[in-house]
């Protein structure tokens, strides 16, 4: 399956689950959970379709999509009693988490740079700046979407959006936007 199928499938599905709530509840919500098992399960796919020839970016697809999922507390519900689930919320390790992930994508995003021989500069002020939204607090999740923005026009002036792996960054932007739609919504 070629990457613009896979970026096709992810987001029908999601836009899909909105239509079906908004017929049922009024409301265009997608499902929040399942954004971190979409950024896990493509992150994961493209590890594996990257092997042989970056390791380093096989490395990083599938620490930041592990990292992205353990950085949620809501996707601990599935497996953690509500006791264990505020004990665990009561520690740093789900912010470490979640402040790693942050770090793992700008370094994937300078990365894919340097293995495109693009401009550094402006990759690495994008790749401090998802640090820094990563430092802000989780109820600001549309400034997260600031710099994916800046990372998709970048990778859309030099049309390489949808090619070796860039288009994990046009999903991120599109979860991004859709998770802060949602909350807004709810």
């Amino acid at each position: 399956m070629s990457e613009s199928r896979l970026v096709r499938a992810v987001v029908l599905t999601m836009i899909t689950y909105g239509c079906i709530s908004f017929l049922q509840w009024g409301k265009f919500l997608v499902p929040l959970p399942a954004f971190e098992l979409a950024i896990l399960g493509l992150c994961l796919y493209f590890a594996l379709q990257s092997w042989k020839s970056s390791k380093i970016s096989s490395t990083l697809f599938i620490l930041f999509g592990v990292s992205q999922f353990l950085g949620r507390s809501y996707n601990y519900e599935f497996f953690l009693s509500n006791e264990q689930l505020y004990a665990l919320t009561d520690t740093p390790i789900i912010d470490l988490f979640y402040l790693a992930s942050f770090v793992l994508l700008g370094m994937l995003l300078i990365q894919q740079r340097l293995a495109s021989k693009s401009k550094l500069l402006i990759s690495i002020l994008l790749a401090v700046s998802i640090v820094v939204c990563g430092l802000i607090p989780d109820n600001s999740n549309a400034l997260n979407a600031l710099p994916l923005i800046g990372i998709v026009s970048i990778f859309l002036y030099e049309k390489q959006l949808l090619k070796n792996h860039h288009s994990i960054w046009v999903l991120l932007l599109l979860f991004a936007l859709s998770r802060a739609l949602t909350l807004q919504l709810l």
